[in-house]
């Protein structure tokens, strides 16, 4: 068996070597190959001696040394580069069509290259939004080379998945609360009292995303940058204190997402920054209302100073330090735009408001708004919504036992690499 495999840092990497390793102690004759959007994806399979290709800075060498070549090639292609690049777009709104598409282009050469020589017999990508795992998905789609997309699951567990990850899920369906099986769990507490607990992670180094830091802090506004890479917010940011607010009868906690995130960049139909989102949500709220806001761990601080003003003035309490759960039990509603914390909320029966595209927004577990119009009903509607406990323990029961692999993707045993090795063997080996 072959395995071809995208992904993004040295965490990756690591997984995916370690789904090549079990693999290889049955079928000793297996191959795999990493491409990887970051160098330290990159440094971490080369340095062991992986075959390994750091997509992003070949391609846009390929670029910038082939410039007029690939320049005559984008006047005369006759790829839909549009839909291609679109996730770039949204994500950095300042960005230029034509190097992303340049770049997509030589994108297209190398994997046609790797596909033709390598010949996998199976693709298996993290996420399936980003310009470089889209391509590759087409190519494979149009060799009839079955795809595979993993992305970090909650409750501990990783996501492996033959459709898509995040609202591209196989389970985003409201058909399937039909569909599922009876749980011999009485409720919900049951099944999340026998979870095992958290395992150790392996020990990561430091270095390697310290290199893919210090290369966007270097080249990021350079011309040697690969578009595909290119940054709008800052990567390096003081953290915020938390800003005190009285809380109001109704309690309506909103969870802050990182900006260019493939779930707020490119599954959120109504908005397209935190800043809009909270300004609307707040305005929007029934009487006699109170708002918090959590920042993401990995945004904290990195907001405009003028979203922080009007946190200020409007009285919003900011809390980025009260632990998440206690944080969560604590309000009434919890507000997402598509954050796993949703469905995180939903599993402790809390009334949830989704705002934009998310597998688990099905309408017995939670309310989701369909335009924006809705919100200010949707989230008086709230007040009075409660989820059905019964398919609540139904799916959550489905979710952790069957659709979800136990481990996580960082964890030092490597659970999950291991049981998505065998999936992979009982189907393509």
């Amino acid at each position: 068996m072959k395995l071809l495999c995208v992904g993004y840092y040295d965490k990756f990497s690591r997984f995916f070597i370690g789904i090549h390793k079990e693999i290889k102690e049955q079928l000793p004759f297996s191959e795999i190959k990493l491409v990887s959007l970051y160098t330290s994806g990159f440094l971490y399979s080369a340095l062991r001696m992986y075959s390994s290709v750091n997509i992003p800075f070949k391609a846009w060498f390929k670029v910038l040394i082939h410039y007029k070549s690939y320049n005559l090639k984008l006047r005369q292609s006759n790829t839909d580069l549009d839909d291609l690049i679109s996730y770039k777009l949204r994500e950095y709104k300042k960005l230029k069509a034509k190097p992303i598409k340049l770049l997509a282009l030589a994108y297209i050469d190398i994997y046609t290259k790797i596909f033709n020589q390598f010949r996998p017999d199976v693709l298996c990508c993290v996420g399936d939004s980003r310009l470089a795992v889209k391509i590759a998905i087409a190519i494979a789609k149009e060799k009839k080379i079955p795809c595979y997309f993993i992305e970090i699951g909650p409750f501990q567990t990783t996501i492996f998945d033959s459709v898509g990850v995040n609202a591209n899920a196989s389970i985003n369906t409201e058909k399937l609360i039909s569909q599922l099986p009876e749980s011999k769990f009485q409720n919900l507490s049951e099944i999340f009292q026998n979870r095992p607990e958290t395992k150790k992670a392996y020990n990561r180094s430091p270095i390697y995303r310290g290199i893919d830091y210090s290369l966007g802090a270097l080249l990021n506004r350079t011309k040697l940058y690969p578009p595909d890479l290119a940054y709008q917010h800052p990567t390096f940011n003081g953290q915020r204190n938390s800003i005190h607010a009285p809380l109001k009868q109704n309690k309506y906690l909103l969870i802050g997402q990182v900006p260019d995130d493939v779930n707020m960049s490119y599954h959120s139909p109504h908005f397209d920054n935190f800043e809009t989102l909270l300004k609307t949500v707040y305005q929007q709220l029934p009487e006699n209302s109170s708002l918090s806001f959590r920042e993401h761990p990995h945004f904290t601080g990195k907001h405009k100073k003028e979203f922080y003003t009007f946190i200020t003035k409007n009285k919003i309490n900011l809390d980025n330090h009260t632990p998440l759960d206690e944080l969560v039990t604590s309000h009434d509603i919890i507000v997402v735009n598509n954050s796993t914390v949703g469905l995180e909320s939903m599993a402790k029966l809390k009334t949830v408001v989704v705002l934009g595209n998310a597998y688990y927004a099905l309408p017995e577990l939670c309310l989701q708004i369909k335009n924006i119009c809705q919100l200010k009903t949707v989230l008086n509607q709230a007040l009075s919504f409660r989820p059905k406990a019964k398919i609540a323990t139904q799916y959550f029961d489905y979710l952790l036992n069957t659709y979800f692999i136990a481990g996580r993707l960082i964890d030092k045993d490597q659970k999950s690499a291991k049981k998505i090795a065998h999936l992979l063997m009982e189907k393509h080996a």
